[in-house]
């Protein structure tokens, strides 16, 4: 997704889903990256702070309040996080520009130090390797499900539906179906 899409995305979210129109902050990044196929993990604020923090969530990794922006501006995924806010971070694009809210915010050199010295910043890293964590590639999702059963998840990338299922362990085996 290039930068004009993504701004895309968070406009007609924010614009049109009913869970993106209140002042809670997750609620608001929840309907944003539903709309993304980006994944946030469930919980509370602090469940779901907690959780990213590890760096070991499905492709959410910590990087610079910099290094966030470059990657909202090159399409990708990117939050400023605290235990009770997060914020999504929208492209710097004059064509497709959203307005700033308290959920979506861009960070350039109007942008208040206050607004943000307490957030840690992530980038959604799944979104610019499309595909290549996955193992195996599947001729058809009922072979794959005859494989590994019908519990799993995927996303739509690079001509691929991507996929992973998730053993009771927490392990994961992610393939694709061309």
């Amino acid at each position: 997704m290039n930068k004009k899409q993504y701004n895309n995305v968070i406009e007609n979210t924010l614009k049109h889903e009913q869970s993106a129109q209140t002042d809670d902050s997750l609620a608001t990044a929840r309907a944003i990256f539903d709309n993304m196929g980006v994944a946030l993990p469930q919980g509370d604020m602090k469940t779901v702070y907690e959780t990213i923090k590890t760096d070991n969530y499905m492709g959410w990794k910590s990087c610079t309040m910099q290094e966030a922006q470059e990657a909202a501006d090159n399409g990708t995924a990117a939050i400023g996080i605290s235990e009770d806010r997060i914020v999504v971070l929208s492209a710097n694009d004059e064509e497709q520009s959203v307005a700033q809210t308290t959920s979506v915010i861009l960070l350039d050199e109007e942008t208040l130090e206050d607004a943000v010295s307490s957030l840690v910043f992530y980038q959604y890293s799944n979104m610019r390797s499309c595909g290549d964590q996955y193992g195996a590639t599947w001729s058809s999702l009922d072979a794959a499900m005859n494989y590994y059963g019908t519990d799993y998840t995927y996303t739509y990338c690079g001509g691929y539906y991507n996929y992973y299922y998730t053993f009771s362990d927490g392990s994961r085996m992610y393939f694709r179906v061309a």
